[in-house]
């Protein structure tokens, strides 16, 4: 019987283009991130994948693009295209807003004033004393401390509050304070202090007892300033068990020094914070 040779029937891939090597027709390779296919048989060595005569490119490669794992490199980055292609914009210090221009150049901005900024929260749980050290920085002129559901492990303590210079917390008789209370009975009782080692900011014990808890708005200003004694003013309640109610009102500072305070913390006389939730704001003023 007579045989039929049918040629190559598929084309066959050969890999990568190599100049020692020869080709036939339908033979494909790879060179330069691109494929062709041989149309025409040849020896090693004479023609390269150039040569249209000799071979016929199959597919081309797109455009590079930008390695993003090169361009943005640390937690927070982001990235964006300006004029010429993919940037990185860093991520800021500090608490910032991201802005960008009429032509699209983007750039982190300190907040404006007018609005209160969450900074962080504490949960009260047999502490001994609470403190804010790290939040107090130049970004806000003032801070807010809000303390919800707040009591002590007994009915005899009191909450007082002391300022933090130089990373040490000031202590003699510089601080002032007053307050006063206004029960639920309509009646109202004030006490001050000129000569405490502290600020009382619960001009009446604060209880242990189930239902009963402390609730205080605390606003302290302009701490990091070195004109001004640094004053403190606060509004709460505080709640018994039996359900009657101590409006808490009254103001606070220290006179032995105009210097900036980095700090302050929350403490008890008799035994410590039991429980509750302490929050900071930050308010930038322009």
């Amino acid at each position: 019987m007579a045989t039929v040779n049918l040629g190559r029937i598929k084309p066959v891939f050969r890999g990568a283009y190599s100049g020692s090597t020869a080709y036939v027709v339908d033979d494909i390779v790879t060179h330069g991130n691109e494929s062709y296919i041989c149309i025409q048989a040849h020896g090693a060595g004479t023609q390269a994948t150039s040569v249209t005569a000799y071979w016929t490119k199959l597919a081309a490669k797109g455009t590079d693009g930008t390695d993003v794992g090169t361009t943005i490199t640390t937690q927070g980055d982001i990235l964006y295209r300006d004029g010429s292609g993919l940037q990185r914009l860093a991520k800021p210090a500090s608490d910032k807003f991201l802005q960008n221009t009429s032509g699209g150049v983007l750039s982190w901005a300190d907040a404006g004033g007018g609005a209160w900024t969450f900074l962080s929260k504490q949960t009260a749980s047999d502490n001994a004393l609470l403190e804010w050290n790290s939040d107090i920085t130049s970004t806000y002129d003032v801070y807010k401390l809000i303390i919800s559901n707040a009591h002590s492990v007994n009915d005899s303590a009191h909450a007082y509050i002391q300022f933090r210079q130089s990373s040490s917390y000031l202590t003699g008789s510089n601080y002032r304070w007053a307050a006063g209370r206004a029960l639920d009975n309509s009646t109202f009782s004030a006490a001050g202090s000129t000569s405490d080692n502290f600020i009382r900011i619960t001009s009446d014990s604060t209880g242990n007892a189930t239902g009963e808890c402390w609730n205080f708005e605390i606003t302290f200003w302009d701490l990091l300033g070195t004109d001004n004694y640094k004053q403190i003013h606060w509004n709460g309640a505080n709640i018994n068990q039996d359900g009657t109610i101590k409006q808490e009102v009254g103001a606070g500072t220290y006179t032995g020094s105009v210097a900036a305070m980095d700090g302050f913390k929350i403490y008890m006389s008799s035994n410590n914070i039991q429980s509750g939730q302490f929050a900071l704001y930050g308010l930038k003023q322009a």
